[in-house]
């Protein structure tokens, strides 16, 4: 039994999970992301080695693309905060 089984079977309905783009990345192809809740800091370091927010296998096209519902996008101290639903392709 994995660990999300293990905890669906103890009654979790709900999980933070803080982590960087890897393990984002992994949950979000696992269509395991239901909800966004990210910091964006004003720094760009760009370069194919660069960090990516969302790793993993990721989706092919634009018109393929997660989108966030009626997201909630606001400025706290000098970073963005950006809330939403996310909403899955067909």
């Amino acid at each position: 039994m994995g660990l999300f089984e293990h905890l669906v079977h103890q009654g979790v309905t709900n999980l933070l999970v803080e982590g960087g783009g890897k393990l984002f990345g992994s949950l979000f192809d696992l269509r395991m992301i239901d909800e966004v809740h990210a910091f964006v800091a004003p720094k760009l370091i760009g370069g194919g080695a660069a960090v990516s927010v969302v790793g993993g296998v990721g989706l092919t096209d634009m018109p393929f693309a997660a989108k966030l519902d009626a997201p909630e996008i606001r400025l706290v101290n000098n970073d963005v905060y950006v809330n939403g639903r996310v909403q899955y392709p067909d």
